[in-house]
């Protein structure tokens, strides 16, 4: 049992090289993790922050969501709470192997600035782009190359799923230039709703 839980982990990380996955093809993606996974309907799925059509892909336990952009990645997704069940291994571990996938000089971010990034919020109407990552929703965030500001990457770890977030300059400025403004929208509702009262 032990030796099939190691041999898990291993087939996982060693098809992930030390490059960034981030600016890779859907063909090399293909090459990675095998052919995506279909969703029931066949339909195009795409990315509800910034309308990019996004393929899944899973191996070895975890699921991975790659947004695309002129044919190349700009964002992926790491859900690995399976691979973390299955295995026994730490978050932490994970994250660092698919840190160390993505890139070579990956740090800690404490910056304060540019926390309107990445994560999203549940609101009664669904879910809808943050104009903040929330304190209960994202708990670490790295960067990687400087930062999407300097042409880098972005790295956060999720608390709600056990995935981790990874993302380039690109897909930030999309989702910014995408996002509405939640409360003018709710206050369009209400305003519409009590029309006719």
């Amino acid at each position: 049992m032990r030796i099939s839980i190691v041999a898990a982990i291993t087939a996982f990380f060693l098809c992930l090289d030390v490059q960034a996955r981030i600016g890779e093809t859907m063909e090399e993606h293909v090459k990675r993790y095998g052919q995506p996974v279909d969703n029931s309907s066949g339909l195009k799925l795409f990315d509800q922050r910034t309308g990019l059509e996004m393929r899944q892909f899973k191996k070895e336990n975890v699921n991975v969501t790659v947004v695309f952009s002129g044919g190349k990645a700009v964002y992926m997704e790491y859900d690995y709470d399976m691979l973390k069940l299955e295995t026994g291994e730490k978050s932490s571990e994970i994250i660092k192997k698919l840190l160390e996938a993505n890139g070579k000089d990956w740090k800690p971010d404490s910056t304060m600035n540019d926390r309107d990034w990445l994560l999203e919020i549940n609101d009664d109407e669904g879910v809808i782009a943050s104009d903040k990552i929330e304190p209960g929703v994202a708990k670490d965030r790295w960067i990687c190359g400087g930062g999407p500001e300097k042409g880098g990457l972005i790295a956060v770890n999720s608390r709600i799923s056990g995935s981790l977030l990874i993302a380039n300059q690109e897909y930030m400025s999309l989702v910014q230039k995408n996002r509405q403004n939640p409360m003018k929208a709710k206050s369009e509702k209400v305003k519409k709703a009590l029309e006719n009262f």
